[in-house]
């Protein structure tokens, strides 16, 4: 964050070098920008969803599959939020608003993924652990480790109950903050008090930035560390790096261009081709690039998400059609799972 005050100072110096006469929408360049974010976005859509399909045929785990479906359906949900965004930019604050939401609930179900793979690997290697053994009194079986640099200073870490929930509480945090700060931007643009890439610090844009940066970065850090810990358990059978990389480079990649977009836009600093307001300008590049972001994600998903390793002609969940609805409402679209985990990590005791 202090670099990017610093970029911005920099943008302040050296914008008395650049012209600040007005410039018209180039509607040749928006309908080519909605054209092209078309083409990437619903080829997304139509390639994660014909992996979904692929995962709902072999439906041989259903609490591993359950997330990666989740987390799969990122890739529409951008694309579509993005594409509206282009064809109606003043209500792109509200399509960012889902956006953001969903994109918080896929940090956790990509948690959630690592424990999984975590407590499968752990109940075939631990005989001598009960049956009713929770993840916590698995973790507790690990060694202690140090914080990844540049917090190598911090207490050393010790795997178990306290530690498993105080990351849960580490990337929770994240998505309660994300949708809140969304809301409360929503409420700033309706009385006038936003005002999208401004540096003004009476103005709400900066703070919440500045807030939704550091929810961000502890999220994904608690992330980091869990996967650190676990790594060695379960890198030989799920191979989990990838994966981690993926969404990992995707939140925060988007996050900063993002902020890059706007910055520039503030400032003028963003071709001719861009200006406007209400979500216009920088807007219209983020969301096309956005777009184009997704089509190169749902390739990715194929190699880091494939069926293949839940591959089985007596798993598919087609065989049995009264149990597609109900999978896909009971199951995936259900958040109860996640309203439960918040629960137990910032109310219930540490048993």
């Amino acid at each position: 964050f202090v670099c990017y005050l610093c970029f911005i100072q920099g943008v302040k110096l050296f914008r008395w070098g650049i012209s600040s006469r007005e410039a018209r929408m180039n509607n040749t360049a928006t309908l080519i920008s909605v054209s092209v974010a078309g083409v990437f976005g619903f080829s997304s859509i139509l390639l994660t969803l014909l992996l979904i399909y692929r995962h709902l045929k072999h439906w041989t785990q259903r609490e591993g599959q359950t997330y990666i479906v989740r987390i799969l359906l990122m890739v529409p949900v951008y694309s579509l939020s993005s594409f509206l965004s282009l064809l109606t930019p003043e209500n792109i604050i509200y399509f960012n608003l889902v956006r953001d939401c969903y994109e918080a609930f896929v940090l956790y179900q990509f948690f959630c993924l690592l424990v999984y793979y975590f407590d499968s690997v752990m109940l075939q290697d631990m005989d001598d652990m009960d049956d009713d053994a929770t993840t916590g009194d698995y973790l507790s079986r690990l060694r202690t480790s140090y914080h990844p640099f540049p917090c190598c200073c911090l207490p050393i870490v010790r795997p178990g109950h306290l530690f498993l929930r105080g990351v849960k509480q580490g990337i929770l945090q994240y998505v309660l903050v994300k949708p809140a700060m969304a809301l409360i931007a929503i409420l700033l643009q309706v009385f006038g008090l936003y005002d999208e890439g401004s540096t003004d610090y009476r103005r709400g844009y900066l703070w919440i930035t500045l807030i939704v940066n550091c929810s961000i970065t502890l999220a994904l850090y608690n992330l980091l560390l869990f996967y650190e810990t676990i790594s060695q358990r379960i890198e030989r059978e799920h191979q989990p790096l990838y994966k981690l990389l993926t969404i990992k480079v995707l939140i925060f990649f988007i996050f900063w261009q993002s902020l890059l977009i706007d910055t520039l836009h503030h400032f003028g600093m963003l071709p001719l081709l861009f200006p406007g307001g209400g979500g216009g300008g920088g807007g219209i590049l983020n969301n096309a690039l956005v777009c184009v972001e997704m089509f190169v994600l749902s390739i990715a998903n194929f190699l880091v998400f494939h069926y293949a390793p839940y591959r089985s002609e007596d798993g598919s969940l087609f065989n049995q059609p009264r149990l597609i609805l109900s999978n896909l409402t009971r199951r995936i679209l259900n958040p109860s799972d996640l309203i439960q985990d918040t629960k137990e990590a910032f109310v219930s005791r540490v048993a």
